[in-house]
């Protein structure tokens, strides 16, 4: 499988999805790194909008697109299964289709909620994918487009994604900053003890990420999480 060929000397990146805790910590570690980046936010470029999708990209012409807006929240989706698929499935193929037609490298990010979690040990890449919940099916049927609509993708899934002060606008703020305030105005506080997770570092995936494209690997599925595992209790 052909390699991108692209260096932090050169490399031009599309980031859709800059107001997120991942989204932010992209656009300062790209800028640490001398990376040329256009970043955009929801209000900026409406990512279910592909016309404006592709007349952006094609005016950008950038090396690597990088996508990590999400229809994220897993009660919500449940909720609103039509609005997941638009945003976590229909519009990465659409991604995937304009990076193809413009030869650009696609990068999306995905989640351990692909997997059912009854495996009893880490996932591994090449393990097959069965999501229980209308989240994890909308970023699987996502992964499927992207890696089949262009070659040149980088699948990247993550787990329990957590950041600092930059927070995420669509949480009310991320796990850490909502367990803070908790702790300010409650005695007593409410944590998920059954679920098993990867915490992830949202400043450590977004060196990881960057680290990736400079190394020029094969494209395909990658998984970038933080060492360790735990319950959100535990974490807490």
């Amino acid at each position: 499988m052909e390699n991108g060929q692209i260096s932090k000397n050169n490399m031009k990146v599309l980031l859709i999805g800059k107001n997120g805790q991942l989204g932010k910590e992209i656009v300062f570690d790209a800028q640490r790194r001398g990376i040329e980046l256009f970043a955009y936010g929801r209000e900026d470029l409406d990512i279910t909008d592909s016309e404006k999708l592709k007349t952006e990209i094609e005016k950008v012409s950038p090396d690597v697109v990088v996508n990590v807006s999400a229809y994220h929240v897993v009660p919500d989706c449940e909720l609103y299964p039509q609005e997941a698929f638009k945003v976590n499935s229909t519009a990465v193929k659409e991604l995937a289709v304009i990076c193809k037609e413009l030869d650009i490298i696609f990068v999306t990010y995905s989640t351990d909620y692909v997997f059912d979690g009854l495996k009893g040990s880490p996932y591994e890449t090449a393990d097959v994918p069965n999501p229980l919940q209308v989240y994890g099916i909308s970023k699987a049927a996502g992964e499927f487009a992207a890696l089949n609509y262009n070659k040149k993708t980088y699948v990247i899934r993550t787990c329990g994604v957590y950041g600092g002060e930059s927070g995420s606008r669509s949480k009310n703020g991320n796990f850490i900053l909502n367990i803070l305030k908790q702790v300010g105005d409650k005695d007593e506080i409410e944590v998920a003890s059954e679920q098993i997770v990867n915490p992830t570092y949202a400043v450590d995936l977004a060196k990881a990420s960057f680290d990736l494209l400079e190394k020029n690997p094969e494209y395909g599925i990658y998984h970038l999480t933080s060492e360790g595992y735990c319950s959100w209790a535990q974490f807490a």
